[in-house]
């Protein structure tokens, strides 16, 4: 899922995964979303990750899920051209 919003006058991409993995990948946004890699850029989370620049929500129990909580979150500020 891909939700896009605007603050401060910057345009900016989260993407929910299921699982980490595509966000990270130029060629993927590139397919998937038309993102050129010179029109985006990766805001790392500011908490420690092992998965930079995404960030993984888990709930305790390995087998919980829930859609566009638990996953890999990863944000992206998109460029003005």
């Amino acid at each position: 899922m891909a939700h896009y919003f605007d603050m401060g006058g910057l345009r900016y991409l989260l993407i929910f995964e299921d699982y980490c993995g595509l966000a990270v990948l130029a060629a993927y946004l590139f397919e998937t979303l038309g993102l050129a890699e010179d029109s985006f850029q990766y805001i790392s989370p500011i908490s420690a990750t092992e998965h930079a620049p995404s960030y993984i929500v888990k709930f305790p129990t390995s087998y919980q899920y829930c859609e566009n909580i638990t996953g890999a979150f990863t944000l992206i500020k998109l460029e003005s051209h």
